[in-house]
């Protein structure tokens, strides 16, 4: 389960001092957090008894398949006859 890194608090960057730049201005310089790479992302393990309970919540046939298999398809050309009144 991917999760907000906490360590950065959802900012992916980490000042980690101020520099110079060519024209005598002061500006932060950052790195990536190390805990989630600059991504914001982090990986949360999880028991398994909380996947099934999420397993269980996902509607798997959503929507309907079987029903969609057994439905003719519809192609343009039949469509446009439909439309004009020809078939």
């Amino acid at each position: 389960m991917l999760t907000d890194c906490d360590f950065c608090e959802g900012r992916a960057y980490i000042p980690i001092g101020e520099a110079e730049d060519s024209e005598g201005g002061m500006y932060t310089r950052y790195i990536p957090c190390s805990n989630c790479d600059g991504s914001v992302l982090r990986t949360k393990y999880i028991n398994l008894v909380y996947f099934i309970r999420l397993i269980e919540t996902i509607d798997v046939m959503e929507p309907d398949y079987r029903a969609l298999a057994v439905e003719e398809p519809v192609s343009q050309y039949i469509d446009s006859l439909e439309s004009a009144g020809i078939r």
